[in-house]
């Protein structure tokens, strides 16, 4: 599969000898050397946690991305960052939630399954209204690679899917104002956009 990214990108690949961070300007990536950035700062995580004073020079080094760089096809891409935390919401998955709450009926609920969907779907509006929302923990682990295949448990009668939108947070952010809250998502370009032939 051959990718292109229009701008730039931050990410973690493998070159079948090591992992490493780098940046993805068009079809080829610049390995981010040790200390290039400043001391300590190796991996995409050590990249969000200095974010405020390193992100802008993503955009030299994308500059840097020309024959001497690795072709994006020659290189595994790995999950861009290892997050300490996932912490997922699932208010905007009402349907989904309530079928998931049916699918994992307990043995002792008498209820039929149209009574728990009913049930299920009127707890979801429910926090909609209130602003509650459902929310879980994924598990750091369990991520994988762009082409990475995904590898499901034996033990699992029935697996469903869905797609995840994701936001990582490039600041210590504690009770942020609902106005300030974009100016704590790491971003390289607003109109970053990973095209895929």
């Amino acid at each position: 599969m051959k990718r292109r990214v229009e701008t730039y990108a931050l990410g973690t690949f493998d070159d079948g000898k090591s992992s490493f961070a780098g940046v993805v300007a068009g079809e080829r990536v610049v390995r981010i050397e040790p200390g290039r950035l400043g001391p300590g700062i190796e991996t995409t995580r050590d990249i969000l946690d200095a974010w405020a004073t390193v992100h802008t020079e993503l955009a030299s080094l994308a500059d840097e991305a020309s024959a001497a760089a690795v072709p994006l096809s020659e290189l595994r891409v790995l999950p861009p960052v290892e997050p300490r935390h996932i912490f997922q919401a699932g208010a905007n998955y009402r349907t989904h939630v309530a079928e998931m709450i049916v699918t994992g009926k307990a043995e002792d609920d008498t209820r039929t399954d149209d009574e728990l969907l009913a049930a299920a779907t009127a707890m979801m509006d429910e926090r909609a209204r209130t602003g509650s929302a459902f929310f879980f923990a994924g598990m750091p682990s369990a991520m994988c690679g762009a082409d990475d295949d995904v590898v499901l448990v034996p033990e699992s009668s029935r697996t469903d899917w869905e797609a995840e939108l994701v936001i990582v947070i490039g600041a210590v952010a504690d009770k942020v104002d609902r106005k300030d809250a974009l100016s704590f998502v790491a971003r390289v370009h607003r109109r970053q956009r990973c095209q895929r032939t």
